[in-house]
């Protein structure tokens, strides 16, 4: 029995066929024709689910959550790191994730062009597993929120260092941000603190480029 993933990009589409849930030769198909590699950002566009929908328009952006792409060498797999409302800190299948979401899981590449040699991808997911099983960062997600609101943002500017997290755990994308800064060595927004970094800002941000969509 086979599972295929696709991915639909600018240009066209691949697709990559493994046997038996996975292993070296999906990993190694994987990487040659997806681009895909461990610390990668994988971004979900928003459904028309009420909550995606408010979130949406908040941030003025079609992705409202962000994971990390990390290969599973024990299970011999791809899987996504992030942290969800309700669910908090895990590793999924990126399989079973695109299957029950297809078409709205978005491969942005990391580093691309290797123009941030000093880019570790290895701490990077070791930053991101830090995450798994702890709650999700509600405290951050709320302080952020209020940074959308106008008397807000004039009495009370977003913060741009880094050095606090602001005392609660991170959201999806103050995560992958944080993940990425401390584990990978790569500050993906310099100008921004990573409990201000909403998926916007990783998705402009020159250090991800769009490779393309999972679509089954």
């Amino acid at each position: 029995m086979s599972t295929t993933l696709t991915i639909a990009t600018p240009a066209k589409r691949h697709k990559v066929k493994y046997l038996h849930c996975g292993g070296p030769t999906f990993r190694r198909h994987a990487q040659q024709f997806f681009g895909l590699a461990s610390g990668d950002a994988v971004c979900y566009r928003r459904d028309n689910t009420l909550e995606d929908l408010v979130i949406s328009h908040a941030t003025q952006c079609p992705w409202i959550h962000v994971g990390m792409i990390a290969w599973n060498a024990d299970r011999e797999e791809w899987e996504i790191i992030d942290t969800r409302q309700w669910r908090g800190g895990r590793r999924q299948s990126l399989i079973e994730a695109v299957r029950e979401n297809p078409g709205h899981w978005d491969h942005f590449a990391t580093n691309p062009g290797d123009r941030w040699p000093e880019y570790n991808r290895r701490l990077a997911v070791a930053k991101m597993d830090e995450f798994i099983d702890r709650n999700y960062g509600w405290g951050n997600l709320l302080r952020d929120a209020l940074t959308h609101i106008p008397i807000v943002q004039a009495w009370f500017p977003v913060d741009l260092a880094d050095g606090s997290d602001g005392g609660d755990l991170p959201f999806c994308s103050q995560a992958f941000a944080l993940a990425t800064r401390v584990g990978g060595g790569v500050d993906i927004c310099p100008h921004r603190a990573d409990r201000y970094t909403e998926p916007v800002h990783v998705v402009q941000s020159l250090f991800c480029e769009y490779r393309g969509t999972f679509v089954s």
